[in-house]
């Protein structure tokens, strides 16, 4: 089945909200954007605002487990976290073309930039709270799925599977890791300001992990340790956690994003793109991160990257 757009998501849900969300009574939807693998629209309906959000069903998993956490976490933290809304079976996704969709309470306030130290001062508040709210003591192996890390599609580009081999070998050295409830993708706009701590948003993926992770994930949008030394330091004075892996993990990270778009380049996997070379860039700025980090030596035009011997 192929992906859905926007539009095509609009139109099925006149037969699907009825029949898992009926609470709604008479919904009006319309197309929103702004999903990287999914298609979402916006309902509101007569007991408030949503967003629902569809994803293919090898995502699905992701999707209902993200949406359990996000519950958990705003229970826990009281951080606004858009939750679903549970069908009326009881569930948090339904199926629908081939795939799965989820309808998330919509929540109010303007995305963070991280521009401004108090901006990264409040995502590091809000991560901290997270965090320390579901800790789950020190830990170490994976908690990302397998197939990221094997298959042909690493051989898109010579240099992919060079890196992440050697990435991976790099983090099962490290000693046992704080780990918790991780988000995985905390970008400066899943944090939405509307007075008080921000709400986090946008949970598909959300797993159980090292922290260092989210802290990578976000120094990596925020444009590196040098632009985010507010957030660095406010998470450490707010947590305590030792940051002397977090080279470690920002390399991991990368190796992330290297898997992840080699993944949806070698399945020609164009959902959520705003420019038909999105995958491309997404996938050469890894290459960049991972360079940066002396993880492969700049690859020569067709060739593959050096591994270093100093990452």
């Amino acid at each position: 089945m192929d992906a859905l757009t926007d539009d095509e998501l609009a139109a099925a849900l006149g037969q699907v909200l009825p029949q898992h969300w009926p609470q709604l009574g008479d919904a009006i939807v319309g197309p929103l954007g702004g999903g990287m693998n999914s298609a979402t629209a916006r309902v509101r309906g007569s007991a408030g605002r949503y967003v629902a959000k569809w994803v293919p069903d090898g995502l699905g998993a992701a999707l209902r487990t993200g949406g359990e956490r996000a519950l958990h976490v705003q229970r826990a933290t009281g951080v606004p976290t858009g939750p679903p809304v549970p069908t009326v079976a009881g569930a948090v996704v339904a199926p629908i073309h081939g795939g799965w969709v989820s309808l998330l309470t919509e929540v109010d306030g303007t995305p963070l930039d991280g521009a401004t130290a108090v901006q990264q001062e409040l995502m590091a508040r809000t991560l901290a709270a997270v965090h320390g709210a579901t800790t789950l003591g020190r830990r170490r192996g994976g908690f990302l799925p397998e197939a990221l890390w094997h298959g042909p599609q690493l051989d898109v580009e010579p240099w992919v599977r060079t890196a992440v081999g050697q990435v991976l070998a790099e983090y099962e050295t490290l000693a046992p890791q704080p780990w918790a409830t991780l988000h995985t993708d905390p970008a400066p706009e899943a944090f939405l300001l509307d007075g008080g701590l921000p709400a986090l948003i946008d949970w598909t993926g959300a797993t159980d992990g090292p922290v260092l992770y989210d802290v990578a994930s976000a120094v990596m949008y925020l444009g590196g340790p040098h632009r985010a030394d507010a957030f660095l330091g406010a998470y450490s004075d707010r947590t305590g956690v030792d940051l002397i892996h977090l080279d470690a993990m920002r390399r991991y990270r990368q190796a992330v994003q290297a898997a992840y778009f080699a993944q949806r380049l070698a399945a020609s996997d164009r959902t959520g793109l705003t420019e038909p070379g999105g995958n491309r860039k997404g996938l050469d700025d890894a290459r960049r991160g991972l360079v940066a980090l002396g993880v492969i030596d700049e690859p020569r035009a067709g060739g593959q990257g050096t591994p270093t011997t100093t990452a």
